[in-house]
């Protein structure tokens, strides 16, 4: 097979449902371009199957993967890649906070690593070549696994220690003048010592957004925007929307709105 380290990476964005927002995003970092368009395909056909909504991306190197700022919920590395093995990427993943529990599955032509995947806590191994039914065994152990979406949550740091916190609950997070972060909850405010953009990392894109420096907004409970620049929660608080990030804001809170069947708010009509 031809090695595609020295290609140029590139981002194939795969949704199982068209203008629906995904369950699921995951990652396929392969540098044999045919095996990772296979396992793309799989995960597909999977997802169709089970009428979920799911993004995978694919990238041809590890350290495009790296580099990426999405988060994802489930990772497929190849072990056999250049310059970077799939062991090493996945140390280098272990090591950020974001990726230190996502699942990693290894997919290889080597049996003999299997010993190396369990290093870095893989969660499963999937030798080459590969039927569709060894990946959809694979993706049907990772959602037995998975809570349902409304009672996923994500960790944070408290004074304490560390909680979780369901992702369904969070209001929006705010920044405070002293550099304090606080979450509001339906139920609570507290402070967390995570900084903003690695709990940002932690959320669905789709759900979630930092229209300004200061603040991560869940669109669930977005009630208006006025003024073109000042968003209104439903606890009644104004938090501010960057210029550079209007068009933006309102776009993913229009998908969102109307992924959910919900009115969308008056200021984006």
């Amino acid at each position: 097979m031809r090695n595609l380290a020295n290609i140029p990476c590139r981002r194939f964005r795969t949704d199982s449902h068209e203008e629906v927002s995904p369950m699921f995003t995951f990652a396929v970092c392969d540098d044999q371009r045919e095996d990772a368009e296979n396992l793309r395909r799989c995960i597909s056909l999977f997802a169709q199957t089970q009428e979920i909504p799911v993004q995978t991306d694919v990238f041809s190197d590890s350290a495009a993967l790296l580099n990426a700022s999405q988060h994802y919920d489930l990772i497929f590395l190849d072990v056999e890649m250049s310059p970077m093995s799939g062991i090493e990427t996945a140390k280098e993943l272990r090591k950020r906070e974001a990726f230190f529990k996502v699942p990693i599955v290894y997919v290889t032509s080597y049996p003999d690593y299997w010993r190396h995947a369990y290093q870095v806590h893989a969660f499963d191994f999937i030798e080459k070549p590969f039927p569709e039914t060894r990946v959809f065994q694979t993706l049907r152990d990772f959602l037995r696994l998975v809570p349902p979406q409304d009672a996923r949550t994500i960790p944070l740091q408290v004074e304490a220690g560390e909680i979780q916190q369901r992702v369904d609950e969070i209001c929006y997070f705010l920044c405070t003048e002293k550099r304090r972060v606080i979450v509001h909850t339906t139920s609570a405010q507290y402070v967390v010592k995570d900084s903003l953009n690695s709990i940002y990392a932690q959320l669905d894109p789709a759900q979630f957004d930092m229209p300004h420096r200061c603040c991560i907004v869940n669109f669930r409970y977005v009630q208006n925007i006025v003024n073109y620049y000042d968003i209104i929660m439903t606890d009644g608080e104004f938090l501010p929307l960057a210029q550079k990030k209007r068009t933006q804001f309102r776009r993913k809170l229009s998908d969102y709105m109307q992924s959910q069947n919900n009115s969308i708010p008056h200021a984006l009509l």
